[in-house]
């Protein structure tokens, strides 16, 4: 009451208005979205004075899709074989792999060269060989070049007397440890010839200054080679102009 000194008061009820108000959508009952599937949730409307549900309605989130890492190289590619790489989802609880394969890389690895069909150098023979050069992955033959070995020269043993010299040259022999081939050389004569007296006579007739010459002697002969010799006895001067018959 507006009268001084009353204030009587009087209530009375306001009818329901039925029209609720609606408060900012909140989402419930959500399953988070993963790699491969899908999320899930319910959107909710409340009204904000009663608190009254006033709608729900359900919703989906796309899936996340792999968070892959970095590639690591699990086998390296040769040059004939490709390698292969892999990478892993970094989000939790997923693990998921992928694998690629790494392009063979065609470059072959040379290997340290070796010797094949080898012939072996003689003493005057020069050897021969071929250097090859495989791939040290594949075996794949990247290179093959001839080649030679300069001959070895004979390996002479010492000098073997054959004959021993004398008054006569002598001969020496010397043959190769490796190939048996021989080599001579003389050994000049040292000494003078031992002569003996053979009895032998000799008669020989030739011209000096006008005078026939007849020359008696002996032969004497070494008796180590044989060499025969002779020697003068006597020689008898003819004068041709002159003839004692007469």
């Amino acid at each position: 009451c507006r009268r001084s000194g009353c204030g009587a008061e009087e209530e009375e009820s306001i009818p329901a208005t039925g029209v609720h108000q609606a408060s900012a959508p909140v989402r419930e009952n959500e399953v988070a979205a993963t790699c491969l599937g899908e999320g899930s949730y319910y959107e909710v409307v409340y009204c904000s004075s009663c608190g009254e549900e006033m709608s729900r309605t359900s919703g989906t989130e796309a899936a996340l899709g792999h968070d892959f890492g970095e590639w690591t190289t699990e086998e390296d590619p040769t040059c004939i074989v490709p390698g292969v790489k892999r990478r892993t989802c970094r989000r939790s609880g997923c693990g998921a792999e992928e694998e690629e394969s790494i392009p063979a890389t065609g470059e072959h690895k040379a290997s340290a060269p070796v010797r094949e069909n080898e012939t072996a150098a003689g003493c005057e023979t020069a050897g021969s060989y071929e250097e090859v050069v495989y791939c040290s992955t594949c075996e794949e033959e990247l290179s093959r070049t001839s080649g030679t070995t300069a001959a070895l020269g004979h390996d002479w043993g010492e000098w073997e007397v054959i004959e021993a010299a004398s008054c006569k040259s002598g001969l020496e022999r010397r043959i190769c440890r490796r190939c048996e081939k021989t080599e001579e050389r003389t050994i000049a004569a040292t000494a003078a010839h031992d002569y003996i007296e053979t009895g032998e006579p000799y008669e020989e007739k030739y011209e000096e200054d006008g005078y026939t010459v007849t020359e008696f002697g002996h032969y004497k002969q070494c008796s180590v080679c044989g060499n025969r010799e002779k020697v003068m006895d006597d020689r008898v001067l003819h004068d041709p102009h002159y003839d004692i018959s007469g």
